[in-house]
């Protein structure tokens, strides 16, 4: 499958944007992608909302928070059914945040299934 995505995460005046772009297939009106962001220890998720779809094919999320989510380590894509379930469901892609580096002000994660 070609499915992959990345996520940009950019730091400025102490809030975080994370520009999240993937490419997969288009689906059904019943369903969505989501992406959410995952804490190991100790667990947590956070959802960043629903992703939308691009003219020229893909999909597209931007997020920002001014919270401190350095511990939130993986990013996840789902896809939901539009059934009032808050939960994750099916994975379609995920990344690893490297560790947080102030130096640096924008850092890529590949996105893979």
């Amino acid at each position: 499958s070609t499915d992959s995505g990345r996520v940009v995460q950019t730091w400025e005046k102490n809030e975080i944007t994370l520009t999240l772009n993937a490419q997969l297939p288009p689906i059904d009106v019943s369903l969505y992608y989501e992406a959410w962001i995952l804490r190991p220890y100790p667990f947590d998720f956070l959802t960043l909302g629903e992703l939308q779809p691009l003219a020229e094919g893909g999909f597209r999320l931007v997020w920002t928070s001014s919270k401190d989510l350095s511990d939130y380590t993986q990013v996840i894509v789902t896809r939901e059914s539009r059934d009032g379930n808050t939960d994750p469901s099916t994975h379609v892609l995920e990344g690893i945040f490297e560790p947080y580096e102030p130096a640096i002000d924008s850092v890529p994660v590949p996105l893979s299934e």
